[in-house]
């Protein structure tokens, strides 16, 4: 690999999406195009790592924030609650801050890139250390080039699920990049939501940062454990139990709370977008109509043929069923009117039935 790779001759999209609404397949789907550099769950790997530094970092600096030990792998791993879409399966491993685990970059990014992600790390390894003292936004941008002239991309895509929250960072760094806002009801994503094991942890995590100003979860947070209520010591990642965060999924308020806010904030971001930088999606949308609804992102994306992409892929979106019952969809559309006022009047929201 070229580490000279011009740090801004690749444009670059994002999925914009509160996750559980079929980002990951909208990203499958865009990965067979050839003209496609698909990134998935880049960024959300990276934690708080991929937006904030004061500093310039210098390539070493930057390849260990990307290939450090990921937290949150290391403890699903733990709680035998691994999700699908870490599909790396072989025995890489990192070390730092006392943990080892697999690198961030590895579980899911580079594993959906090349069927052998494992020498895709090792050439970054030998690469991306080179990459001169930049910013974070220049360093994220030089990998994604170096990437796309890899494997002869045009344009890098990137979908992390649950970014909606990020999105005013991720535009910081990428100011010219395009937006694909693919959104979902809240009944059909609280339902699923519920039932994933990264948003159980996600709210839990809310939870300790309404609290306490700091989320647990995130990539090299401190072990706390002193000055936290003993109500909720139990949930911090080194006394987790699988049978806790399952428990996580029987609540519906901090999930309708999480998409709630997401919403907001993304209809807030995306208001200021010109029209384009932004193309909207309905998941509802997509599934009904797949090859006119691809269609739509392919043209956005200026990618050649975008119509015949769209119809060659079409098959692979089929809708995933939900058990919905007058009685959960009754019960999640009652918080969303009640969450939606209170944070449209007052400008927050507190739980009651966590914290």
């Amino acid at each position: 690999m070229d580490s000279t790779t011009s740090r801004s001759d690749v444009p670059g999209a994002f999925v914009m999406n509160p996750g559980r609404c079929g980002s990951t397949l909208l990203s499958t789907t865009l990965a067979e195009h050839p003209q496609v550099l698909s990134l998935q769950e880049y960024m959300i790997s990276l934690g708080s790592l991929g937006f904030m530094s004061e500093t310039l970092l210098t390539g070493a600096q930057f390849w260990q924030r990307v290939s450090g030990p990921s937290s949150i792998e290391n403890l699903l791993r733990r709680l035998d609650r691994i999700p699908r879409e870490i599909v790396y399966t072989g025995a890489i491993s990192a070390s730092g801050n006392g943990r080892t685990a697999m690198p961030r970059i590895l579980g899911v990014a580079l594993a959906a890139v090349d069927p052998d992600p494992d020498r895709l790390f090792g050439e970054l390894a030998a690469t991306v250390p080179g990459f001169p003292r930049q910013d974070l936004g220049q360093h994220h941008r030089q990998l994604f080039a170096l990437l796309a002239h890899r494997y002869s991309n045009r344009l890098w895509v990137e979908r992390s699920g649950g970014n909606c929250a990020y999105l005013g960072r991720l535009l910081a760094l990428f100011p010219d990049a395009k937006v694909v806002y693919l959104s979902r009801n809240c009944v059909d994503t609280v339902l699923s939501m519920r039932r994933h094991p990264y948003f159980q942890l996600a709210t839990i995590g809310e939870q300790f940062e309404r609290r306490y100003g700091f989320n647990p979860f995130d990539e090299d947070c401190p072990d706390y454990d002193d000055g936290i209520a003993p109500t909720l010591r139990p949930l911090l990642p080194q006394h987790l139990t699988a049978g806790q965060l399952d428990q996580r999924g029987s609540l519906l308020e901090p999930f309708v709370l999480r998409w709630v806010q997401q919403d907001l904030y993304a209809r807030a971001v995306t208001a200021a977008l010109p029209d384009d930088q932004l193309l909207e999606l309905d998941y509802d949308e997509l599934v009904a109509d797949p090859a006119d609804q691809l269609t739509r992102v392919g043209r956005f994306l200026d990618l050649d043929d975008a119509a015949g992409w769209a119809y060659s892929v079409a098959y692979q979106v089929v809708r995933q069923p939900h058990r919905v019952t007058p009685c959960s969809t009754a019960e999640i559309t009652s918080w969303q009117q009640k969450i939606t006022k209170a944070i449209l009047t007052t400008g927050t929201y507190q739980p009651s039935t966590v914290d």
